[in-house]
C-alpha cells in the first residue's frame, strides 16, 4: 500500500505532462537502443551457427556449400549481427579489409571465428580491433570434431584436447581469452561463458538488451534476466499509469490491455519461452529424449496460451474488476481522480507482470534443469 501511495503522491506533486514527458522519453531512449556485432571469419569455420548459438532461435542461414562472399545482416530484436567474409582472402586482403568494411565505426563487438587452423590475418585483425578498443572476441568453434578426432587419432581424453586446443590458438593470436565452442552443442563448454562476456563488455541500455535478448545458456544469465524482466514490468506499469491518467473516453482499460499483452511477448522471449527458442532448443540438445520434457513443454504452451489476447488476459484480470470499475469514475475526478487512475493502473499492471515473471521462472528453470542434466 506504501508503493501505491507513493505513486499518489509523486502524481499530486508534478505535473501530468511533467510525468509523462519524463517517461516516455526514458522508454524511448531503451526502446530506441541498438547493437552491431560483427562476425568475422573465412567459408566452413560455422558463423551462421554461432549466430543462431547466441541468438537462441535459427536466424542466420546455415549449410555445407554457404560461403559469405559479401557481407550478409541478420536481425534480431535490437541487435544485428553481420555476417562479414573473412579477412585476408584474395577477394578481401588484409591490409584494405578494416577500411573496406568500416568496422571502426559503428560496431559494439566483433567475434572472430576458426575452425582447426588460426590464419594470421585473423591474428592481425584481432590485434587492430583490440588496439580500437573495439571489445573482440576470438572463438574457437566445432570443438566437439577436435575432441573426436584426438580422442581417435591420439588417444587423448576431452580435458587434454581442450588444453592443447586453449594452448595453441592463445599463443598463435596472443589473446587473453579464447573460447572453445561448439555451435551444434551451445550448452557446452565456453559458449555460455562466451555471452556472459559479451554482455559484460556494455553498459547501460546496451547492456540490457544483450541480456533481455541473448540466449539463456547459463544460471548466471538466467540471473541476469530475472533482473531485466522486473525492469521491463516496471517500466510498463509506469506507462500503464500514464495511459490510466488519459481523461480521454475508450483509451483506459483497452490501452491497458495492450501493454499487458506487449510485456507478456517480451517476458517470454527473455526467458526463451517463444515457440521459435523452444523448437531451436530441442534441435541443439538432447532434451526431447528426457521423459519429463513433454509434461514441461506441454505446460509451457498451455501458460503462454492463457496470455495470447485481450480476452483471455481480461478473464485472468477478473479479480480487478472492482479496480477497473473504480478507474472508469475516477479518472474523471479533477487531479485526484487521475492520481487514482494511474495508481490502480500501475498496480494492476504489475501485479499481472510480476506473478508471469513468476511462472516463467518456473517453466525456465524446468527446462535449464533438464538441459543441464543431459548436456554431457
Amino acid at each position: 500500500m506504501s508503493g501505491n501511495k507513493k505513486i499518489v503522491e509523486n502524481l499530486a506533486k508534478k505535473g501530468m505532462a511533467e510525468i509523462s514527458k519524463h517517461f516516455q522519453q526514458k522508454m524511448d531512449e531503451y526502446e530506441n537502443t541498438t547493437l552491431k556485432c560483427g562476425i568475422i571469419g573465412r567459408s566452413g569455420v560455422g558463423k551462421s551457427s554461432i549466430i543462431n548459438a547466441i541468438v537462441g532461435e535459427n536466424i542466420a542461414k546455415t549449410g555445407e556449400t554457404e560461403q559469405t562472399m559479401q557481407v550478409q545482416e541478420h536481425k534480431h530484436g535490437s541487435i544485428t549481427y553481420v555476417d562479414l567474409p573473412g579477412c585476408g582472402t584474395e577477394s578481401f586482403p588484409k591490409d584494405s579489409y578494416i577500411s573496406k568494411f568500416n568496422l571502426l565505426n559503428g560496431y559494439d563487438c566483433f567475434i572472430i571465428v576458426m575452425s582447426n587452423r588460426v590464419f594470421e590475418d585473423d591474428v592481425y585483425l584481432y590485434q587492430e580491433l583490440k588496439k580500437a578498443n573495439i571489445p573482440c572476441f576470438i572463438v574457437r568453434n566445432q570443438i566437439d570434431i577436435a575432441i573426436d578426432n584426438e580422442k581417435y587419432e591420439n588417444t587423448l581424453s576431452e580435458e587434454e584436447t581442450l588444453n592443447k586446443v586453449r594452448k595453441f590458438v592463445i599463443e598463435k593470436t596472443q589473446a587473453e581469452k579464447v573460447y572453445l565452442v561448439s555451435a551444434r552443442k551451445p550448452l557446452l563448454w565456453d559458449m555460455p561463458i562466451l555471452l556472459e562476456d559479451i554482455i559484460n563488455s556494455q553498459d547501460g541500455y546496451k547492456r540490457r538488451k544483450l541480456i533481455a535478448e541473448l540466449s539463456m545458456l547459463s544460471e548466471n544469465i538466467f540471473e541476469l534476466k530475472k533482473e531485466e524482466a522486473i525492469e521491463i514490468v516496471t517500466n510498463r506499469a509506469y506507462l500503464a499509469a500514464i495511459n490510466g491518467i488519459n481523461p480521454i473516453p475508450g483509451l483506459d482499460v483497452s490501452i491497458d490491455l495492450g501493454i499487458l499483452y506487449n510485456m507478456v511477448k517480451e517476458v517470454n522471449q527473455i526467458f526463451g519461452l517463444s515457440e521459435k527458442q523452444i523448437k531451436y532448443l530441442e534441435k541443439t540438445t538432447s532434451i526431447s529424449q528426457n521423459p519429463m520434457y513433454a509434461g514441461i513443454k506441454q505446460n509451457i504452451l498451455k501458460f503462454i496460451a492463457q496470455y495470447t489476447n485481450a480476452e483471455a488476459i481480461t478473464t485472468i484480470l477478473k479479480k480487478f474488476s472492482s479496480s477497473i470499475t473504480s478507474k472508469e469514475f475516477s479518472k474523471y475526478i479533477p487531479f485526484i481522480g487521475q492520481a487514482i487512475s494511474a495508481t490502480i493502473s500501475y498496480k494492476m499492471t504489475r501485479w499481472l507482470g510480476e506473478d508471469y515473471i513468476d511462472n516463467a521462472i518456473k517453466l525456465s528453470s524446468e527446462l535449464i534443469e533438464i538441459e543441464l542434466k543431459n548436456k554431457k
